[in-house]
Formats: structure tokens, sequence, C-alpha cells
């Protein structure tokens, strides 16, 4: 443990300065001092539970309680002076604490202690960076502040929660899981293992496989409250140890399994969050690659009680207005909200993926918030205004401009999902980024009647060409169509047309909701729904 030395105290004049007393009371302890010294340590300590980045997912859950050193041996190999938030919050509660430096020395070596065990690039490493960064703020604006007794006593309760939280212990033989993965099973034929690794290769244009999110399941001591909501966890790594000892008797059973996977991210995390949305595309890849090994298996899955609420949603609800609020899909026990000390500074705090088990990748669920605006990618303007034809605007409304960059920033991200899409080093789309040669395959322009490629579709989204979402979609599943038509059903092309069809499909509703977005225009606009289907 990091603590200032009795010299360093009784010499230590920044205490003193920070607190409001005089350097002699400093270096002894003073019934008056010694509660205004611990409010503060804690509201800071409180301040750095309740962090969150901007999408309110909380920074404190890998560094509240370490995991054993029988759970993780490696940890300890590698870090000497291992501390965490409770180790932390106890000495606050013993008094161990008689300078800012002594507390600030522990936050500093449990942040250092993050960054030397996890990658650079990692969410732990940058999260131990935040933590720091912000501890070191808050003791500048809590030089001045005094505290209410409200504010006190949540804090205390913050403190006491960390406090009552145990190490995380064994029992985890029921979600006994397997990291080692067998190369050799990467090219076996079994449907089974084809699937798997189908699922375990697919990856984004970042070059990290989607599925890193769930490849182990979060732990017990991070995430407590994720074991109270799933009654069924599930991870990718499990599957795995199934898959090796033989346990599934079908393709249906992993099927269920997969889905188990992805339906429990689904459940416990934002429907606005990247794992969210991440669950969303994997379970449709799974579907649509397990159809393709196995015609009519979709027939043979259950169906998922969320499927037959959205099969019975109302026309109304479709067409209701985006503002309007959801419902909450479900409150957790232990509901986190984002303190008011927080409210400011973390709207830009950017939320990123790591790619080791350290923490867990699964985010703890809080109050749910309006999705996050994001801005569209830059592109090319797609029907210029005149400045004398600009509609004067109320304040805060979009201009037409902006909505139409906005409809096609989605149209560009579906689109892009495809074009980028990687199964290993392959790149999916490349067979369809242009049509063939007519005078090499002359064939292909007998068979088939209506031509769609990528470039063609990207042209048509630049230009402005798509009345809605749903048209773009229908181009896709047409070159999709087209290349199933053209070639044999065992081939790879076949197989990879359902896989980008899939992918779009899914990214597509996951954008908008399963609704149908439309190319925002005004009635003075002669012609354009007419034009916009004419120059398909």
């Amino acid at each position: 443990m990091v603590f200032q030395s009795l010299d360093d105290r009784r010499n230590s004049s920044s205490f003193a300065h920070f607190f409001g007393m005089t350097t002699r009371g400093a270096g002894r302890r003073n019934e008056a001092a010694e509660p205004a010294l611990e409010e503060r340590l804690e509201a800071v300590l409180a301040s750095l539970l309740t962090l969150t980045d901007n999408q309110n997912r909380l920074l404190c859950p890998p560094f509240r309680v370490l995991d054993s050193r029988e759970n993780f041996p490696i940890y300890y190999d590698h870090i000497k002076n291992p501390i965490d938030m409770k180790m932390i919050a106890q000495n606050i509660r013993d008094e161990k604490y008689t300078t800012w430096a002594a507390f600030e020395a522990d936050i500093k070596l449990m942040c250092k202690n993050a960054k030397a065990f996890n990658e650079p690039g990692s969410t732990i490493y940058k999260d131990a960076s935040r933590l720091q960064t912000h501890c070191s703020a808050k003791r500048e604006e809590f030089m001045m502040r005094k505290f209410t007794a409200k504010e006190i006593a949540h804090h205390k309760e913050l403190i006491d929660e960390l406090l009552r939280q145990e190490e995380a212990s064994g029992g985890y033989d029921e979600f006994s899981e397997d990291s080692e993965e067998d190369e050799d099973s990467e090219n076996d034929k079994d449907p089974k293992w084809v699937l798997y690794w189908t699922i375990r290769n697919f990856e984004v244009v970042d070059g990290h496989p989607l599925c890193e999110q769930f490849l182990e399941l979060p732990s017990k001591n991070y995430y407590p409250d994720y074991y109270d909501e799933i009654q069924k966890p599930m991870s990718l790594f499990m599957i795995n140890k199934r898959l090796k000892q033989s346990s599934y008797k079908d393709l249906v059973e992993l099927v269920e399994d997969l889905r188990m996977v992805f339906r429990n991210a689904c459940t416990y995390n934002l429907e606005d969050s990247d794992i969210y949305k991440a669950a969303v595309q994997l379970e449709q890849i799974t579907l649509d690659t397990a159809e393709s090994l196995e015609a009519g298996i979709r027939a043979k899955l259950p169906k998922y009680s969320e499927e037959k609420e959205e099969a019975n949603t109302s026309k109304e609800d479709i067409e209701a207005p985006k503002s309007k609020a959801k419902p909450a899909r479900k409150v957790v026990k232990r509901q986190r909200m984002a303190s008011e000390e927080n409210s400011t500074e973390d709207t830009q705090r950017e939320s990123s993926t790591e790619s080791n088990p350290k923490p867990p990748p699964f985010k703890r669920r809080t109050a749910r918030a309006p999705p996050q605006s994001t801005s569209p990618p830059p592109m090319k303007e797609m029907s210029p205004m005149k400045s004398e034809l600009r509609e004067k605007q109320k304040p805060g409304r979009k201009s037409m401009e902006e909505l139409r960059q906005m409809y096609t920033g989605k149209l560009m991200e579906v689109w892009n999902a495809v074009h980028e899409l990687k199964i290993g080093n392959r790149l999916l789309s490349e067979p369809f980024q242009y049509l063939p040669c007519e005078k090499t395959f002359p064939d292909y322009y007998t068979t088939i009647e209506n031509p769609m490629d990528l470039t063609t579709i990207r042209t048509k989204i630049d230009e402005g060409k798509y009345a809605d979402s749903n048209e773009m979609l229908t181009d896709i599943s047409l070159m999709c169509n087209n290349a199933r038509q053209y070639n044999r059903p065992n081939s790879q092309i076949f197989t990879d047309s359902s896989i980008l069809e899939s992918v779009a499909t899914s990214t597509l509703n996951s954008l908008t909701e399963n609704n149908i977005i439309y190319y925002p225009f005004r009635k003075r606009d002669k012609n354009w729904t007419e034009n916009a289907a004419t120059s398909k």
C-alpha cells in the first residue's frame, strides 16, 4: 500500500491548504478536521464510482474489487502492489489517509496497475486514464465545495455498498469456458464447426472480430446484477468447450446456444449501445448461415417472446414519432445513474471495445437515456439548395439539407457494413463491387434481367435516387439474388451473397428500428419522387 511517510505528513502544507486548516493542525489528529477529510475523500471516490462515458457505461466495475489470486493468478504474477477501490474505501474508513497526497497516490497506483496489465488500446487502459484525470479534477472542485447532508449520505451509501461487495470466488463450474481453440476445427467440414467459425471470424473494417465482446461471460465480481437478470448465461468459449466435448447432437442445439449469447446481450444492454447492435447483427448471421448449412432449420427453432411481440406490433406503434419515449425494457435491481457531478464533463468521452478479458465487455444497464445524435460522415451534396429557396428555420430545427444528410448517412452505414465485411482476411464484397465484363461473361447478361452492383448502389445513394430505405435494400437484395441465380449453390459467392444480404437487412433494421425511412423533400420540390423513380 502506498502512503505518505510520517515525516512527510508532518511537513505537508498542501493538505492544510486543501482543507482550509492550519499546518500545525494537519500534522496530528483533530476532531473537527477528520470528518471533513473523510467526507471529501468519500465524495471523490463516490464520483469515481458513478463516472460514466457518453453511452452511460460505468467505468468503475473492473476497478471496484479485484479477482482473487486463486481465480486470476496471472494478474498477481505481473502486479506487485494490487489495489482496488474497495481497499481504498476501507483505508478512508480506517482513517489511514491523513493527506490528499496519500489518497491520490493509491488512486494513481490503481490506475497504473490497470495500464501495466492491459494493452494501451484497450477499454480498461483508457478508463484508467479517465479515472485518474477525473480524480485530479475533483480535487480542485472540492477545495471550495461544501456538501449537504443529503450528498454526504448518498456518498456514504455508495461506499457502504462497495465495502459489502465480496471478492470473486469459484462457482464458475456451471459456466465453464474453454478459450483454447483448436486450429484444425477451423477447417472441419462439420456444419457445427463451420457455423461456429463463421461467427468467430466475422470481422468488421478495423480488423477486430465482431464477436470479440461475446467470447467470455462477464465477471460475477464486476457485474453481479448480470447474473441476477440473465437466467441462462452463455458465451462463445462455453460453446467452444461444448463443441470439443461433442455435446451438441445437432445443428439446432448449437444455434439455440448461439442465439442465447446474443439474446442475453440484448436483454442486458441498452438498445443504442454498440454491443446491442453487434448482437442483433450476429444473431441474424447465425440464422442465415445455419439456413445455408441446413435448409429449413428456422422452422425447428423456438420462437422468442420478443419476436412474437414484434410481430404483433401495431401500425400505430410503428408510425409513432421517434421522439416519443419508449417504455423501459426491464428495470435492473441495482440501477445506477450518472451523478450530477459527472453530467457535464463526461459527454465527450469515447467508448471503445476491449480486446482482452480483463474487464468483461458487457455494459451495466443504467437509466435509459435518449440515443446519442451523431454527425453523418462527409458526403457529396445531394441536391444543392439556392439561398432564396431555403426555409426559415424554427430555433433548434434542422435544415432540409441536414435532414437529407442524416438520411443519406444511414444508407451509407448500411452500404459500408456490406462493403467492408470480412471473414478472416477475405473481403466478401469484392465480387460484388462491379458488374462482370460483358465480353468475358456474355451469358451473364442473357441470364440476369436486372444487373446490379455495389458501385451502382453507392452512386444512387450519393445522388439521392432512393425515395426510401426500402428501395436501397431492394437493390441490395436484387444484387444478391442475381449472384445466387448465376452461380452454383455450393459456390463461395452463393454463400457470401446470403451473408451480405442478411448483414444489410440487420444493419438497416438496427438503424431504423425496423421502420422505413424516407428521403426528406418539400412539397414544392417538383416531381422529386417521380424523378427518383425514373432515374433508377
